[in-house]
């Protein structure tokens, strides 16, 4: 089989601890995805093409239950989105063009499914408008503190995105008429408030570091 190139954590936006085991699952992504993945390197389409996809079709799903009141296609259409997801990241491997440029479109596209992940649980009165504005809000802070300590050479140990837990959570909303998706929401925005804390606090410590080796 083709050999795919190594994951390096500044081309990705994942903790020290997560790496260890999205190295691992690469190697399942890979077995699965790589016929698909083979394929699309053959017809020229490129990973940041597959990001691009990806962000179309969560639009394109949150248009269509919008339009005919119909939340099943959203939770259809972000699974999509996540599949794509996926493909994207191996494909880079596959070609070699992993960089940090290409995590940044893809976590851009990643961000955009959860903002529409957020309406869509508002629109459908799934959860109530002032959790699910704190959750988007505090997810939106948390990805940019995570850039931010990559850019500069450092990161979380460990950090919980909540994203597949808030999709699985709507999907058994949708279909079994549950209320999972309020629990993973509220539980959710207490974890990422700790860890906003718990960035900040290291962005200071950054900061300081700069500053003391700039007055030496």
């Amino acid at each position: 089989m083709h050999k795919y190139a190594n994951t390096k954590q500044e081309d990705t936006i994942y903790s020290t601890a997560e790496m260890s085991a999205v190295i691992k699952f690469n190697k399942a992504k890979i077995f699965f995805l790589h016929p698909i993945v083979k394929l699309l390197d053959k017809i020229g389409v490129t990973p940041n093409m597959v990001s691009l996809l990806s962000a179309i079709v969560a639009v394109f799903a949150f248009i269509l239950s919008y339009l005919y009141s119909t939340p099943v296609y959203f939770v259809i259409g972000i699974w999509i989105h996540m599949l794509l997801d996926a493909i994207d990241g191996t494909l880079a491997r596959y070609k070699n063009k992993m960089s940090s440029n290409g995590a940044i479109i893809d976590s851009l596209c990643d961000h955009l499914g959860i903002i529409l992940a957020c309406f869509f649980s508002y629109l459908f009165f799934l959860i109530e408008g002032s959790y699910i504005l704190i959750f988007a809000i505090l997810y939106s802070i948390l990805i940019g503190i995570i850039f931010y300590l990559l850019k500069n050479k450092s990161s979380f140990f460990f950090v919980v995105r909540p994203r597949f837990y808030l999709y699985a959570a709507l999907t058994f909303d949708v279909f079994y008429l549950t209320h999972l998706s309020y629990y993973v929401v509220f539980i959710s925005s207490i974890i990422m408030f700790v860890e906003i804390i718990i960035g900040v606090i290291k962005i200071l410590s950054l900061r300081k570091h700069t500053l003391k080796n700039e007055s030496h």
